[in-house]
């Protein structure tokens, strides 16, 4: 009952906080509200409790305690305690502690913090409501709620004047209409599932998947799963902003209106740590249903459907290849960063697209590993912004002379950003690349050949940005500002978690059996050839290659612009390929049909405000409605 409490404690703790900010917005008049000091008193009072909070569940976690209590009539909600629920909050909390700790000087001065720290909470609790509920008709109504904080976030510099705020209001409504296009997907899978096996229950889900559900539209009982597993999984991929519908966070360089617009710490926040990991909890929650090897209770239909898993696997590749498209182009750092960030979030769902136990503990360790190096990584630009507040890539270089703390920092972050050994990003990397090895899904060694060729292609695209900043002549134009205290602990604190992380992995010789008692309490031997190697071939492959690669890029980038690489970007081909994807390729077209031609209609009937929330509220009500009438009136509770 002890863990339950606690749970209790770090949902409803950042809601509480989120009422102490709009308290203290009232107390501006007082020292103890302003500025940095507001800042403080949430981050200690809020974020960092929530952080250890999660952290003592970890202690708790094989109990799998849970509890109900009555909603509706015949419908039961409470929260349940696991391996993947308190996994996810520690990665959750502990970020969010980190960045707000961040923020406080990244935002210094700002003058609409209170309602970036109410919307900050928000998103954190919605998450944590989330993540611990036993139904997914709660699960559901948590991940509305992060998103609508994420609404807000994404528009918080919204009241900038002329064209720079109306791109932040066209930004928060991109992002708002493909996260609704996932509820919808995610709707009509839950309904399904509520009429197939008549609950929403998570752990009575479990025992009913394997019996003969209600068939769907007169199909079979596979076909039923099938149908559902395909809405959850295409739902979930969207809500990740994951290919084909990625472009939530990304858009081209030209039309500029994307995650890019909010502030550094908001994207690493939204990308990292909440919604971009949004689509990796449904799945992995359904995890041990769809990837489920044995027969159906009584006629004995085969459970298991590579389809979902494939369509995973390919998604997340192409969206790895759109991301390293946008490293490698984008001129804007926090696009750079976004971009970034996203490849770990899709190489996380490669890890499940392999259908076993294996690519579920890499997708958990992965997640938590590889979230924790990208926003390192995001830190350690957002200092260059910081510093000199400039976010063009191409304006910025020669910090190394300026900053040389930034520098050594700037390579830790790049070394555990790309998998180096011993950082723990290796690690949860290597198991990733086994668990397709030893994948029976079809197509999964072209995956894993592919993910070992963007994880390369990768390690240079963020080396050449690194290196763009540090290298080169300094710009005398710009009055380089002192990293501040607050930006230093917070990178600090990050490298630790990489470091200390894979020395632990070390220690527990990762990936043994014992390995798997303490994590998933099963007994599996994987016949590893050494502790620290998956596979001798694969392994040793990226170990040698990893240093190559960081030394080429080195050299290439030591005079801070790469001239060697001159004649391939004045090739006419190359620029062609460069303005075509500035301007965004087909996703602009994407985003012009789904979002631009539907404003335009809609704005002829809806008095509409500047960023359209109140039809947006309204979207998101009838959402609540049409899932809470469907579910009730089929059988679902």
């Amino acid at each position: 009952m002890n863990c339950i409490i606690l749970a209790w404690v770090t949902i409803l703790l950042p809601f509480a906080g989120a009422l102490l900010a709009l308290f203290l917005s009232q107390l501006e008049d007082y020292a103890a509200a302003e500025g940095k000091t507001r800042s403080w008193i949430l981050v200690i009072l809020v974020l960092i409790p929530t952080a250890v909070i999660s952290l003592l569940l970890i202690w708790k976690m094989h109990l799998h305690a849970s509890q109900y209590f009555l909603w509706l009539p015949n419908l039961y909600l409470g929260i349940r305690i696991n391996e993947l629920s308190v996994g996810f909050a520690c990665l959750i909390n502990s970020l969010s502690a980190l960045l707000g700790l961040y923020s406080i000087n990244y935002l210094s001065g700002d003058r609409n913090q209170t309602n970036y720290w109410f919307f900050f909470l928000i998103t954190q609790g919605g998450m944590l409501f989330a993540i611990f509920s036993n139904n997914l008709l709660w699960m559901f109504l948590g991940f509305a709620i992060a998103s609508l904080g994420g609404f807000f976030l994404v528009s918080h510099w919204r009241n900038k004047s002329g064209e720079e705020g109306e791109k932040v209001g066209k930004a928060a409504i991109r992002f708002f209409i493909f996260n609704f296009i996932g509820d919808i997907l995610l709707i009509i899978g839950i309904a399904f599932i509520g009429r197939a096996f008549n609950t929403l229950d998570f752990e009575k889900l479990m025992n009913a998947w394997i019996r003969t559900p209600t068939n769907i539209i007169g199909a079979t009982s596979g076909n039923t799963r099938l149908l559902i597993e395909i809405f959850i999984v295409v739902g979930a991929l969207i809500k990740s902003a994951q290919f084909p519908l990625l472009l939530w966070p990304l858009s081209g360089e030209k039309n500029d209106t994307d995650l890019a617009k909010a502030p550094l710490p908001i994207s690493s926040f939204l990308v990292s740590v909440t919604l971009g990991n949004i689509g990796l909890y449904i799945i992995c929650a359904f995890f041990p249903m769809f990837s489920n090897k044995g027969l159906e209770v009584h006629f004995g239909t085969e459970l298991f459907n590579s389809a979902p898993f494939i369509i995973i696997g390919w998604a997340a590749i192409a969206t790895m290849i759109t991301c390293l498209v946008v490293i490698f182009t984008a001129k804007n750092i926090n696009r750079i960063m976004i971009g970034a960030s996203l490849f770990q979030v899709s190489l996380t769902f490669l890890a499940l697209s392999a259908a076993n136990e294996l690519g579920y503990l890499a997708t958990i360790y992965h997640l938590i590993l590889g979230s924790a190096a990208s926003v390192a990584l995001t830190i350690i630009f957002g200092m260059v912004i910081e510093s000199l507040r400039v976010k063009q890539i191409t304006r910025v270089s020669g910090l190394r002379k300026q900053s040389p703390i930034l520098q050594i920092l700037g390579f830790i972050s790049i070394l555990s950003y790309v998998g180096m050994f011993p950082f723990s990003t290796y690690f949860s990397r290597d198991m990733i690349f086994e668990s397709l090895r030893t994948s029976i899904v079809p197509t999964s060694m072209v995956l894993l050949i592919l993910a070992m060729i963007g994880t390369i292609v990768l390690i240079f695209a963020v080396g050449k940005s690194l290196m763009k900043v540090l290298f080169g002549e300094t710009n005398e134009e710009y009055s380089i500002k002192p990293i501040r205290i607050e930006s230093m602990i917070s990178e600090i604190l990050v490298l630790l978690w990489t470091c200390f992380a894979g020395f632990i992995l070390i220690i527990v010789d990762t990936p043994t059996p014992r390995f798997f008692r303490g994590v998933l309490q099963k007994n599996l031997d994987l016949g590893y050839d050494f502790p620290i190697f998956s596979n001798w071939a694969i392994s040793m492959i990226m170990l040698a290659i990893i240093p190559l690669i960081i030394a080429g890029t080195f050299f290439a980038y030591r005079d801070g612009i790469g001239k060697i690489f001159t004649p391939i970007r004045n090739f006419k081909g190359t620029k062609m390929v460069v303005s075509a994807i500035e301007h965004g390729l087909y996703l602009e077209k994407v985003n012009d049909y789904l979002i631009l031609k539907p404003m335009s209609f809609l704005s002829n009937y809806i008095t509409w405000t500047r960023l359209k929330a109140p039809a947006g509220i309204i979207l998101w009500a009838v959402l609540s409605f049409v899932i809470l009438v469907s579910i009730l009136f089929t059988g679902g509770a």
